[in-house]
């Protein structure tokens, strides 16, 4: 969308400016995974009236995503943490009956594709904890922008649904060094109540390969949805992720 722009400049601007104030023993560090993901579950009723109007997609072949982070200290025990996270998925569908969305009917047994987008933009503020040399931990508030859509189409006819919305989370997380190199390493963002819930959850094994570089290997969820008139949408993605992690 082209609203979406101007917010990623805001946000680099932001960022870079942060950046220039932190004191210079502060380390920012730049991470970024890539991973294979698939889906759980996604379905989605729109509008949100009757059984008819509900898609259960199929679960899909691994598709290939990534994410990249940007975390600045901006005190001894305070951070920021900027996150980019880009997810669009094409599913084949086929109901054995009549599916309604968006007030549009498609006949049954009708080949369809239905797309879904879901992209996350994310500024969070973080409070580091350090229990001892080997055991940190975090927590912190996340802001949340997403950009999704839904689209359906028969190839004749393409419906879409946009959804642009803030969404407030919780943060926590921890690190536990073990055997001088490696790092089991927690992380989530979530929040439930009201209309819906969102998580995105992370656990990894991390090995420093030098001083300021470690690599990962770990799993990731990314689950939620919102039951309100308009829509009815929940997904669940699982991801096998590796990253990489510099202290610039």
């Amino acid at each position: 969308m082209d609203y979406i722009q101007p917010m990623k400049i805001i946000i680099i601007f932001f960022a870079f400016l942060i950046f220039n104030l932190c004191e210079a023993a502060q380390k920012p560090t730049l991470r970024v995974e890539v991973a294979g993901a698939t889906t759980g579950y996604n379905f989605f009723r729109i509008p949100n009236e009757n059984a008819n109007t509900r898609f259960d997609l199929p679960t899909n072949a691994w598709l290939p995503i990534y994410r990249i982070y940007a975390s600045i200290p901006v005190s001894e025990k305070w951070g920021l943490r900027f996150l980019y996270a880009p997810l669009t998925v094409n599913y084949s569908y086929q109901s054995p009956v009549v599916s309604v969305f968006n007030n549009t009917s498609f006949a049954a047994n009708t080949p369809l594709t239905a797309g879904y987008k879901f992209n996350s933009y994310r500024v969070s503020i973080i409070r580091h904890v350090e229990e001892s040399a080997d055991f940190k931990w975090h927590w912190g508030f996340t802001a949340k922008i997403r950009d999704a859509y839904i689209t359906v189409s028969d190839g004749a006819t393409t419906l879409r649904k946009d959804d642009l919305g803030f969404v407030p989370l919780l943060n926590l997380g921890l690190d536990w060094s073990f055997l001088n190199s490696f790092i089991l390493s927690f992380d989530i963002d979530g929040l439930a109540g009201g209309p819906g819930r969102a998580f995105d959850g992370r656990l990894d094994v991390q090995y420093k390969v030098i001083e300021k570089t470690k690599v990962g290997l770990g799993y990731r969820f990314v689950e939620g949805g919102a039951v309100i008139t308009a829509v009815n949408n929940f997904a669940l993605f699982h991801a096998l992720l590796l990253s990489a992690e510099y202290e610039i």
